[in-house]
């Protein structure tokens, strides 16, 4: 596993925080029993290297960034452990509009590389595809409602909805409503530039925790939330690498969206040029500017790509297979 390239310290750029609906929600007592996770210190800034990034970290095995989510790299996974990851995932997410860049790009993925359903995926997993639920969003008749960051009381409500979703955990460490699944992954939309460090990301990391208690036998996926321009020194960033570092510290599986957006395919960085979710920095729009200087059909495919670009998508889409593929391996002992 290479290394995930950390970014460098700049001056402080404008914080904006992007609001996303959020359906009101009365506070529900807290359940489980796994101890409240300590909030790491926060990463001590590193020199600048050359790019404007800093000099990278070790990487967990379990954390998927931009140096996943290339092509070349999903390319040289062996064609069994896709398979595997089709075979032995059941995979429940919940997002809203931005989280719905990873499935967007899924879909069309397979096409891209040559419609042989190596990378095929559906709501049941018929003909052996993938597994994969996508969550109702913002429909409240339907299951996994919201997104990671939808505010219930004094928690986050993502933790309700999995455990009504999964239902109560089996001898299996399962869930008794949906015993297939056995990954579930939540995605935030803006709320990760405004939350309070001390409160809603200590609840966020707290009720993961709680959920990988109750059912070893389903993995549960961090992640970041999408950039917002507010650069390395943002609230944003910070709030971004607590979420890092108690996943490297704890070797949970985390999906790195905002490092994603950080880096185009060829490894110049973003985030300190006030990289956002749209993919535009300052000077122009990385993803456009890619795209433009490449062949479409070979080397990028369009696909729908909520608030971006379908560069954007495209890389979430490799990335994720690239850790279904890990987590397969993991689960089998590999």
């Amino acid at each position: 596993m290479k290394p995930i390239l950390m970014h460098a310290a700049l001056t402080l750029a404008a914080l904006v925080v992007t609001a996303c609906a959020q359906q009101g929600e009365q506070p529900v007592a807290r359940r489980g029993q796994a101890p409240p996770v300590p909030l790491p210190p926060a990463t001590p800034a590193a020199q600048p290297v050359q790019g404007g990034g800093q000099p990278a970290k070790p990487a967990a095995k379990t954390i998927f960034g931009h140096q996943q989510a290339s092509l070349a790299h999903l390319k040289s996974l062996p064609e069994a452990q896709i398979g595997a990851a089709r075979q032995h995932l059941q995979v429940a997410y919940g997002h809203t509009s931005h989280g719905s860049q990873i499935v967007s790009g899924m879909q069309g993925l397979d096409a891209f590389m040559g419609g042989r359903g190596r990378y095929a995926f559906n709501a049941t997993g018929a003909g052996g595809a993938l597994r994969l639920v996508d969550g109702a969003g913002y429909d409240e008749q339907g299951g996994l409602v919201g997104d990671a960051g939808w505010e219930a009381g004094e928690k986050l409500r993502f933790e309700d909805e999995t455990r009504k979703f999964l239902g109560s955990p089996t001898a299996q460490g399962r869930g008794s409503k949906n015993p297939g699944i056995n990954v579930v992954m939540w995605s935030f939309c803006g709320q990760m530039s405004g939350f309070d460090p001390q409160r809603q990301v200590k609840w966020y990391l707290d009720q993961m925790a709680r959920l990988d208690a109750a059912y070893p036998g389903v993995t549960f996926v961090r992640m970041t939330g999408h950039l917002d321009g507010s650069g390395v020194a943002g609230r944003l960033n910070q709030n971004n690498e607590l979420v890092r570092a108690a996943c490297r510290q704890g070797g949970k599986w985390l999906f790195d969206f905002a490092d994603i957006e950080s880096y185009d395919p060829d490894g110049a960085e973003y985030l300190s040029r006030g990289g956002n979710d749209a993919c535009g920095y300052n000077g122009g729009n990385w993803a456009q500017e890619w795209q433009s200087k490449h062949r479409e059909g070979q080397d990028w495919y369009r696909c729908e790509s909520a608030h971006s670009e379908p560069l954007n998508a495209n890389r979430k889409a490799y990335a994720a297979w690239a850790m279904f593929a890990a987590i397969a391996a993991a689960k089998a002992g590999g």
